[in-house]
C-alpha cells in the first residue's frame, strides 16, 4: 500500500481528533523523553544536526531532494555521520532526536516518509560484550524513565503495563542470524513466496515479528558468528 491510499494520510487533519492519534502523540513524547533523560543519565550530549546536506547517503533515489540558494540540496536519512563528526570535538557520546526523511512509497512500520529518528553515537572503544553490555544497562535504565515519567497515564490507557512488565522481567536474548532462520523454518515462519528462509537471507518485519513474538522476551539479532 502507498501513501496516496492512505484515507488517514489524506484526512490527517481530522485523524489528529481520533483517540487513537491522542495515544500516539502521549505515547511519542513519553517515549523521547524517557530516551533523552536516559542519555542524560548516562552522560551522553545532545546535538542538534542540520536537516539537510550537499551528501548523498545510501541510495540516491530515496531521498528528498531541494534548491538551497542555487545549489542542490538533500533532506537527512540519518544524522548518523553528524553526530559521529562531534563525538571527538566534544569527547563525549552524542544522541539526537530530530526528522529523517525517506523518499520510500511503501508504508510499512519499516518504511516511513518521515519520522523521529532517536540516534546516538558512543565515544570511546566497544567490543562486542562491552557494547552488549551498554545496550543492556540503557534498556533497564529507559523502562525506569518509561515508567517513572508516564504522568499522562498513557501505558495504562493502552493497557501495555503488565506487557511491558513481563517482557523486562526476562533476561535479554541474544540470537544470531542462522539462528534465527533455524528457528524460523522450523516454527513454519516463511517467507512471503512461501518459500523456507536460506541462510543469508534477510528476515523482513512480518516474519520478524512473529519470531519475536513467539520468544517473548527482548530480542537481539546478531552476526552469525561472535
Amino acid at each position: 500500500m502507498i501513501l496516496e491510499n492512505s484515507y488517514n494520510h489524506t484526512n490527517h487533519i481530522l485523524y489528529l481528533r481520533h483517540t487513537h492519534k491522542r495515544n500516539f502523540i502521549l505515547l511519542t513524547d513519553l517515549v523521547i523523553r524517557s530516551l533523552n533523560e536516559t542519555a542524560n543519565s548516562m552522560n551522553m550530549i545532545k546535538v542538534t544536526p542540520p536537516l539537510y546536506g550537499a551528501v548523498k547517503c545510501e541510495g540516491s533515489s530515496e531521498l528528498y531532494e531541494m534548491v538551497h540558494f542555487g545549489k542542490s540540496v538533500y533532506l537527512t536519512q540519518s544524522s548518523q555521520m553528524y553526530l559521529e563528526a562531534v563525538v571527538p570535538t566534544i569527547l563525549k557520546s552524542t544522541y539526537c532526536d530530530t526528522p529523517s526523511f525517506r523518499k520510500e512509497k511503501s508504508r510499512t512500520k519499516r518504511h516511513l516518509t518521515q519520522f523521529t529518528h532517536w540516534e546516538y553515537e558512543m565515544f570511546g572503544f566497544y567490543d562486542f560484550d562491552k557494547f552488549f553490555n551498554f545496550l543492556k544497562e540503557f534498556i533497564a535504565i529507559f523502562f525506569t524513565k518509561l515508567f517513572e515519567l508516564d504522568k499522562y497515564k498513557v501505558l495504562e490507557e493502552l493497557n501495555r503495563i503488565k506487557f511491558i512488565e513481563n517482557i523486562i522481567s526476562k533476561p535479554i536474548k541474544t540470537l544470531r542470524h542462522d539462528e534465527a532462520i533455524t528457528i524460523l523454518n522450523e516454527t513454519g515462519i516463511k517467507k512471503e513466496n512461501g518459500q523456507l528462509f536460506n541462510s543469508h537471507d534477510d528476515i523482513p518485519e512480518s516474519q520478524e515479528r512473529k519470531l519475536i513474538d513467539s520468544i517473548e522476551t527482548i530480542v537481539f539479532l546478531t552476526h552469525s558468528r561472535q
